[in-house]
């Protein structure tokens, strides 16, 4: 007489899951260095959460990560090399996308008006000084450090440019200068881009045909985070 296990027929092995400690560490890992991200850096997270695209850039990185993880945990069998190979690259990339934040502030130390700015930021003197047109202290934005002036000038050739003095700002990845119409501003809507910001360079070129003559801010913005970094907004000098 055939028993059940004969009409059964021979048992599938269990899957193999991954032990305890793997499965604890794909997930508390994460959730540490996130921990630890918050706080000491903050404004980190109030970057990444106050625009839709930076949200949305975040949240392709984490699925980006979830599907690797996915996938080696198919392809690797050995659960000490398949959690090193899923957590290296993950905490690579994001130490590249959070290490400046951990760096000094960016100084410039520009000495305005008693010399106008070429494009590059070198001082050059003229017999005609540069005419100060508008000016406006910077303030740290969305839980950045800001602190310093920007100016606009009108040159002796006619052209126009945004000067630095004695600023301060948070470091951030990927800072762009960005002058934008109208007073107080946060965003970036209708600006123009006058080139990336960095250290040792006072002063920025605007592109002709810029209306120079109504309120601005001259805005310091984080471009991977799309978030405000600093703004100035100009007032008649």
């Amino acid at each position: 007489m055939a028993t059940n296990v004969d009409r059964q027929g021979p048992q599938s092995p269990a899957p193999h899951r991954p032990p305890v400690w793997a499965r604890a560490a794909g997930i508390g890992v994460p959730v540490a260095a996130v921990t630890i991200l918050v706080a000491l850096k903050p404004e980190i997270v109030r970057g990444t959460f106050s625009s839709a695209q930076s949200m949305l850039r975040v949240g392709a990185v984490v699925a980006g990560w979830v599907a690797f993880s996915w996938c080696m945990r198919r392809v690797v069998s050995n659960p000490f090399v398949r959690t090193a190979v899923i957590a290296v690259p993950a905490t690579v990339l994001l130490w590249m996308n959070v290490a400046p934040y951990f760096e000094d502030d960016v100084k410039v130390t520009g000495r305005f008006p008693e010399r106008v700015g070429a494009a590059g930021g070198t001082s050059v003197p003229s017999a005609s000084p540069p005419v100060r047109l508008s000016t406006g202290r910077f303030r740290g934005l969305d839980g950045h450090r800001g602190s310093g002036e920007a100016s606009v000038f009108r040159q002796p050739g006619g052209s126009h440019v945004v000067a630095f003095g004695d600023l301060s700002v948070s470091s951030v990845p990927d800072p762009v200068v960005y002058l934008v119409p109208g007073a107080d501003r946060e965003g970036i809507e209708g600006a123009v881009r006058l080139g990336r910001f960095e250290p040792g360079r006072d002063s920025y070129e605007i592109p002709p045909g810029f209306d120079v003559d109504r309120p601005l801010t001259v805005m310091i913005w984080c471009q991977r985070f799309s978030v405000p970094v600093a703004g100035a907004s100009q007032s008649p000098a």
